[in-house]
């Protein structure tokens, strides 16, 4: 995309359009909704962090990175933008059309599902942008946002931490990684909306009872999405909810006796679906060894070896610490390769450091009793153990490592909220 385009005075008149529009919108919903909550104050201030993350992101891909995926997606986006505009039937089917079809430009884009995703969400802000990439951008910075807010106000509702929101605010809408990664016209940035308003809305229903019929509807809109974007994101997630059903009906039995045989009867399926599913690790394998061929120099100089002996169930179990401390806390600072790197990295020690001040405040065992007796601290930390196993298991490198990781980061600093707050 040749520079007299992205930085010409239309496309930049544009994204300041849509930036002024965008803060008006937010200021409006901040003094509308969020008066007297005693979190309100950080509504603007993480909106125009986002959308900054978002143009720092496409600045940082066109002048450093080679441009990459997100160039792709707009150059996807703008010719089905010019299309609608030519022909608008034909850009209409264009929009209407299933991955592959032959109406379709010839790119690879257009032959993946969760591609095609982008280029549609993608396209339909390019009509209120004039199809500017910078604008666009802030769109889907805009749309990450939301989804980080809308779980920050769900933790926030869990330890009644309304009236000292700081380290709330810090950990679950200012990370850098959310506000690299979770702008800019990407997979990323939806999948991260996507996410994170599907486990408001679990807790929500689960914990607070909310409408059933609303927050069914917006868990299914969001598992709809995420299930096309990150598949694999939402099959770590299903197991944590079965576990937290299963800890729900578990508690309506008064019987120990009973209680113990349920417990037995869920070993005993979790065993079956191992089984079942035993050609898994051998295919991850494969995921792993992809990741280490496409590693982008330009992200990430390093790959990482995995330990080995862990094609079987007993060796991934094996394996399971290692791998989940490889995603949580490396790239460690003798493998910092490059400024992206650098900043995964120190946000790995944030993590690290947050840990030990949550044990050395509350102690190990009154921690692991806070965690036993929520469980919304337990789904969330089923769900994150689970995703980073595979997360280190098939990254292959760690630019595709500080990628995929970065909603974890949240969770985990959110479940140590959990146990550190008074209200549990």
């Amino acid at each position: 995309m040749p520079p007299s385009h992205l930085f010409g005075f239309a496309s930049l008149l544009s994204a300041g359009i849509t930036l002024m529009v965008l803060l008006i919108m937010g200021r409006f919903y901040q003094r509308k909704k969020l008066t007297g909550s005693g979190y309100g104050s950080y509504f603007l201030p993480a909106l125009g962090a986002h959308l900054a993350g978002s143009i720092f992101f496409g600045l940082v891909h066109y002048f450093v990175l080679g441009k990459g995926d997100t160039f792709s997606y707009y150059t996807c986006i703008s010719l089905v933008w010019e299309q609608l505009l030519q022909h608008p039937s034909h850009g209409i089917d264009m929009l209407l059309a299933a991955p592959g079809d032959s109406i379709l430009p010839n790119h690879i884009y257009f032959t993946q599902r969760a591609s095609l995703v982008v280029i549609k969400v993608g396209t339909l802000f390019s009509l209120l942008t004039a199809n500017s990439f910078w604008a666009i951008s802030c769109c889907f910075g805009g749309v990450s946002f939301l989804g980080c807010w809308a779980f920050f106000r769900a933790v926030i509702r869990i330890n009644g931490a309304s009236k000292a929101p700081r380290l709330h605010a810090l950990f679950l809408l200012f990370l850098p990684s959310l506000l690299f990664w979770g702008g800019g016209i990407m997979k990323d940035a939806l999948a991260l909306a996507a996410l994170y308003y599907l486990l408001s809305a679990l807790i929500r229903l689960l914990l607070f009872q909310e409408q059933a019929w609303k927050m069914g509807l917006q868990i299914f809109i969001a598992a709809y999405f995420l299930g096309i974007i990150r598949i694999f994101v939402l099959q770590a997630l299903l197991p944590a909810v079965l576990l937290w059903l299963f800890l729900l009906g578990v508690k309506q039995v008064a019987s120990v006796k009973y209680r113990r045989l349920i417990y037995l009867g869920g070993l005993g399926v979790v065993l079956g679906v191992m089984a079942y599913f035993n050609g898994l690790p051998a295919s991850v394998m494969g995921y792993y060894e992809w990741h280490q061929s496409v590693g982008s120099p330009q992200v990430s100089r390093s790959t990482y070896e995995l330990p080995g002996g862990i094609l079987g169930w007993l060796g991934m179990i094996g394996a399971a610490p290692h791998l989940i401390g490889l995603c949580l806390f490396r790239p460690f600072p003798w493998e910092w390769s490059s400024l992206l790197t650098l900043a995964s990295g120190l946000e790995s020690l944030l993590l690290m450091g947050f840990m030990g001040w949550t044990v050395y405040k509350r102690g190990i065992l009154p921690s692991f009793h806070q965690l036993r007796q929520s469980p919304v601290a337990l789904f969330l930390l089923t769900f994150c153990l689970i995703l980073a196993f595979a997360l280190g298991l098939f990254s292959g490198n760690f630019g595709s490592l500080v990628r995929y990781r970065m909603p974890l980061l949240p969770l985990f600093l959110a479940i140590l909220l959990i146990i550190q707050s008074p209200k549990q």
